[in-house]
């Protein structure tokens, strides 16, 4: 799905209506998507309260509430304006009788404002912000979020949820502005098709639908040596963990061997925690890659640290030009060897956090879609920036944004997971940027699925693990959203 900007959108939405498709059916249309959002992601919720502003945000808002209404919720609308509608209340109606338990639904500003809030609109974004006990929603993108330039004001709603009309907006990914618009749904309108082709490449929001179009399918006649090799180079004593989940992520994306290469110092703890996985001491690069197909997919970099043999090996695959996802430390060592990074081809990629991204670009990586920019221009590598809505770029390609992931997964080992995940599949076959676009959708959605039985305090890498059989079969099923 694409991610538009608000010029954009205004220009989808004057071709929806030059098709025959009247202004009031897209607001109707919008406010009842909305609806079925809210009600998909809170389905226990009795009660939403809404904050309608005076522009079609608000008119959404409206429409949202009726339908919510006639699937027997209570729904309440409250407005700092006159809007004659029967539906509105003033907000002195807005007591804690009204909003306590409620869902607290942001429908006061719409795409079109930028600015810092004033007035009854800053008030009633106060409002949200002190009954806040609960979840957060805004319609389209948070009050005082622009959403073409991620610039948060002074008192901007910090929601829990964003549901998007139409198309996810640039500005909800730059910046601060993630902190605000949280997890994100979409609500569909009826769009002409040539019209969305007309916008050419751009950015997209890299979801369920895109990640069932590329997830390889296996013969019935399928056999292991059809599924790639997997080598896993990684770990260092008090880092043996690092490798022990690279080495899963691996196994449970699909491929069909997996080697692993570990300091003989913690050989047999690696050893003794992956029985599917052949795992040796690491020696002298020359012994690693005597017995390796050519064709296999390296792992290289958690937990390895960056001196020694392990900087020897990283530099002999890239003279090879050997598939590679890159991790860690194997990206500190690139940060130290600039001319290493210029020197990787289209067949590798690199996993940073934002820290080992600010390290590789000599930069900071605060606007992370800038970021991205700078490095496909420099770079022929494919680049997954991780953080929320983890990124994927590469020269030639749209930036891909994810959809999938929750704030639980921030902790140490997720990134060894993810980069396991990437490796495997693209020992399936698939080219770096697409593993890096479906391994972090896949990872995410598993991330979400362990939010079922884990809570975000309590989310770990091994939880995660176990449910990445799950999110592939939802992904192949195309069984619906993972969280409630």
């Amino acid at each position: 799905m694409r991610i538009v900007t608000v010029a954009q959108m205004r220009g989808l939405e004057r071709a929806a209506v030059a098709a025959g498709v009247t202004e009031a059916r897209l607001m109707e249309e919008a406010g009842r998507g909305v609806a079925r959002r809210l009600i998909e992601a809170f389905p226990a919720a009795a009660r939403f309260a809404f904050f309608c502003g005076k522009g079609n945000n608000g008119g959404d808002g409206l429409v949202a509430a009726r339908a919510l209404r006639e699937a027997g919720r209570v729904a309440r609308c409250f407005s700092p304006f006159v809007l004659g509608d029967e539906m509105a209340e003033p907000m002195s109606a807005c007591g804690p009788g009204a909003l306590e338990g409620a869902v607290l639904v942001d429908a006061l500003l719409g795409i079109g404002s930028s600015g810092p809030l004033r007035g009854e609109i800053a008030r009633a974004s106060g409002v949200i912000s002190a009954w806040a006990r609960g979840p957060v929603v805004a319609l389209d993108v948070p009050t005082g979020v622009d959403a073409d330039s991620g610039c948060v004001a002074e008192g901007a709603v910090r929601a829990d949820l964003t549901v998007a009309c139409g198309f996810p907006k640039i500005g909800m990914f730059r910046g601060t502005a993630p902190d605000h618009v949280g997890r994100v749904l979409v609500a569909p309108l009826t769009i002409p098709g040539d019209a969305i082709g007309g916008l050419g490449a751009g950015p997209d929001f890299f979801g369920e639908e895109e990640a069932r179009g590329l997830l390889p399918r296996r013969r019935w006649s399928t056999h292991k040596g059809e599924c790639g090799h997997v080598v896993v180079v990684a770990g260092a004593v008090g880092t043996s963990g690092a490798a022990v989940m690279a080495i899963e992520g691996a196994l449970h994306a699909g491929a069909g061997l997996v080697s692993a290469f570990v300091p003989a110092a913690i050989q047999p703890i690696v050893a003794s925690q992956t029985m599917e996985a052949m795992v040796r001491p690491f020696g002298d690069p020359s012994a690693v890659l005597a017995g390796v197909p050519e064709d296999a997919v390296f792992v290289v970099g958690p937990g390895l640290g960056i001196g020694g043999e392990g900087g020897a090996l990283l530099r002999e695959l890239a003279h090879r030009g050997a598939r590679m996802v890159l991790d860690a430390d194997a990206l500190n060592l690139l940060a130290r060897e600039k001319a290493l990074l210029g020197a990787l081809g289209a067949g590798v990629l690199l996993t940073p956090h934002p820290g080992e991204m600010r390290r590789l670009m000599g930069a900071g990586v605060d606007d992370r879609i800038a970021a991205c920019d700078v490095f496909s221009s420099e770079c022929r590598a494919a680049l997954l920036l991780k953080g929320t809505h983890s990124i994927a770029c590469q020269s030639g390609r749209p930036m891909s944004l994810n959809s999938s992931g929750n704030p639980g997964m921030a902790t140490g080992g997720m990134g060894d997971v993810l980069a396991g995940v990437c490796g495997g599949l693209m020992a399936l076959g698939l080219g770096a940027y697409d593993a890096a676009r479906l391994g972090a959708f896949v990872h995410g959605l598993a991330g979400d699925l362990a939010l079922e039985s884990e809570s975000p305090e309590s989310l770990l890498p091994r939880h995660l693990l176990a449910r990445l059989g799950a999110a592939f079969t939802r992904v192949r099923s195309g069984a619906g959203p993972a969280r409630s």
